[in-house]
């Protein structure tokens, strides 16, 4: 299923999981721009074969306004919800996110609840064990996604701490009025409040790697506070003012830079000049190459020349970007559909003949990649369009 063609008012969008967000003076017009977004989602539904699940699509109003909103879907009128869990986070109306608050604390505690199964007595575990077991199972509840909701009051923080405490308490098996403190230096863990804080600071970092004109960090630089109360983008700045300080005067480089592929699709396209011209026969010919940068996965690009049947006509090359974290056979893969791409773009200047010849060869090739593609399992956007 692809959804690049969806309609633009249709946003953000993850896999299969649509949202259209809506903003205005009054509900009337919030109401009418939901509508109008869910029309031409029906619209690009019935085009591509696809029908909407009203039962799993909910309409929900943030803010302070108690009242429904009116959005129907062939006919059928949509469920308003006070809550809604999105990508693994509850919503609600406010944004103060308590309720994603108590979820977590909810699971970790859950989790917790397993992992004392493996303690015997009040021996307690290994401290290395105990801290591994705690970050992997337990942890990984309470700071999921915690960027997102971690504009949360004082009492919320203190929740979550005491969570990390009990926990570490019961794994090491300290006794009830020790140190929190000393447990946390023991077990070699971060308080919850500064770790918090260190990941809203990562979060502040992938925002400003990313290109100015991404939507973030358009939404990065209109957002506002309104007295105490922050908004999600507003309260990861906050949390990173020391370091924003620190890194003033220095620039950050992306760790995948963009030059690696230049420098990849700069090596595919020399490996195909150096390929001898006696090698050529008559007719059309294609020479594909692609590679990954410094390993077997990781950034990949693939490039394509095409050596023309006329005399005089220069050769074709044409280069692709394919990832970030793709295997050489992917790399390879896109090579040889742009090379086909190539050759159906050059159709137009050839004869009868060696349409027919590059129609056959064309078929072989495609039968030959579609097996490829069942064995292993690999789909890419381009091999898919073939």
């Amino acid at each position: 299923m692809h959804l690049h063609d969806i309609p633009k008012s249709v946003m953000p969008k993850f896999a299969d999981d649509l949202v259209t967000a809506a903003t205005g003076k009054d509900v009337d017009s919030v109401t009418n721009s939901l509508q109008s977004a869910t029309d031409e989602l029906l619209v690009w539904a019935d085009k591509e074969g696809m029908c909407i699940n009203n039962d799993k699509t909910k309409v929900m109003l943030f803010g302070d306004v108690v009242q429904d909103i009116t959005v129907s879907v062939h006919g059928s009128i949509l469920q308003n919800v006070k809550s809604y869990k999105y990508l693994g986070i509850l919503l609600d109306p406010l944004l103060n996110f308590n309720m994603q608050l108590d979820c977590a604390v909810a699971k970790a505690k859950r989790a917790s609840a397993k992992v004392c199964c493996l303690i015997k007595d009040r021996k307690g575990l290994f401290v290395p064990l105990a801290l591994q077991l705690y970050k992997s199972l337990v942890r990984s509840h309470l700071e999921y996604a915690i960027p997102a909701w971690a504009s949360l009051t004082e009492n919320d923080v203190k929740k979550l701490e005491n969570t990390q405490l009990q926990c570490l308490r019961k794994y090491v098996s300290a006794k009830v009025h020790s140190s929190s403190a000393a447990i946390e230096v023991i077990c070699d863990v971060t308080p919850f409040r500064l770790r918090k804080r260190e990941l809203c600071c990562r979060e502040f970092i992938r925002l400003k790697m990313k290109d100015n004109d991404h939507i973030l960090c358009k939404l990065f630089e209109s957002s506002i506070s309104v007295s105490l109360k922050f908004c999600l983008l507003v309260h990861i700045c906050v949390m990173s003012r020391q370091l924003e300080r620190e890194m003033d005067g220095y620039q950050l480089v992306s760790p995948y830079d963009t030059n690696v592929f230049d420098y990849i699709v700069a090596d595919s396209v020399r490996r195909c000049n150096k390929w001898n011209d006696e090698v050529v026969t008559s007719g059309v010919t294609v020479f594909t190459d692609g590679s990954v940068y410094s390993g077997s996965v990781g950034v990949g690009a693939c490039a394509a020349v095409l050596f023309p049947s006329l005399d005089g006509d220069e050769k074709l090359i044409q280069t692709c970007a394919v990832g970030k974290k793709v295997s050489s056979f992917t790399c390879e893969v896109c090579g040889i559909v742009l090379g086909m791409s190539m050759i159906v773009d050059y159709i137009p200047i050839l004869t009868t003949d060696q349409i027919w010849k590059l129609f056959i060869l064309l078929v072989t090739v495609l039968l030959q990649l579609k097996q490829l593609i069942d064995v292993t399992g690999l789909f890419h956007q381009e091999c898919s369009d073939y």
